[in-house]
């Protein structure tokens, strides 16, 4: 089985190849970034080229079982990325770690995460569903705004804050489905617009 930097060197010869550029670095780059990300820090003169890689390449990203945290705006502008897996052994994601990512259709959140942070999915024109793990206590603000083609969002009972704006600007036919009582977490509909239906089933 290939290593995760072996992998991430096939995407890069498939970059070199449709735009003639020649990013080898980017191998250092990603051990760098995969390595500090192990051990909680994170190198971003790394994620800085990473994302570089992504934008003109990759469509697809599972992040690898050695990345414990997903820094501030790691993925944030990513266009072509359509979908993204990660894993178990993630426990936290920064904010706006996805912001922009307008192609990202599928994203997989283990249970393993806590919470979601301010603006993490914001502006992610093409994200249709979202199902928050059972792990999540709280979603930041803005957390899911100017998601136009949002129209499923499935929230468990463990959750017990949902900042402002959460979910300002998703489809005007958008469901919520809360998992928790009605009034137990105040604020109803975050932000989201008046015509969205909430449906509460504890």
């Amino acid at each position: 089985m290939s290593t995760y930097v072996e992998r991430i060197q096939a995407q890069i010869d498939k970059a070199n190849t449709a735009t003639g550029k020649d990013d080898s670095t980017l191998v250092q780059a990603v051990q760098s970034l995969v390595d500090g990300y192990g051990a909680g820090g994170g190198d971003s003169g790394a994620e800085d080229m990473l994302k570089g890689l992504i934008e003109r390449s990759a469509t697809e990203i599972t992040i690898p079982n050695s990345v414990t945290s997903i820094g501030s705006n790691a993925f944030s502008s990513c266009g072509s990325l359509t979908s993204i897996t990660i894993p178990n052994s993630v426990t936290s994601i920064g904010s706006a770690a996805f912001r922009d990512c307008g192609s990202l259709t599928s994203i997989t959140i283990p249970n393993s995460v806590t919470s979601i942070a301010n603006n993490v999915f914001s502006s992610c024109g093409s994200l249709t569903s979202i199902t928050i793990p059972n792990g999540v206590t709280s979603i930041g603000g803005s957390a899911f705004s100017n998601c136009g083609s949002l129209t499923s969002i499935t929230i468990p009972n463990g959750v017990t804050s949902i900042r402002s704006n959460a979910f300002q600007g998703i489809n005007k036919n958008a469901v919520i489905t809360c998992k928790f009582a009605e009034g137990a977490v105040p604020g109803a509909p975050w932000g989201a617009p008046s015509s969205v239906k909430i449906v509460y089933d504890p």
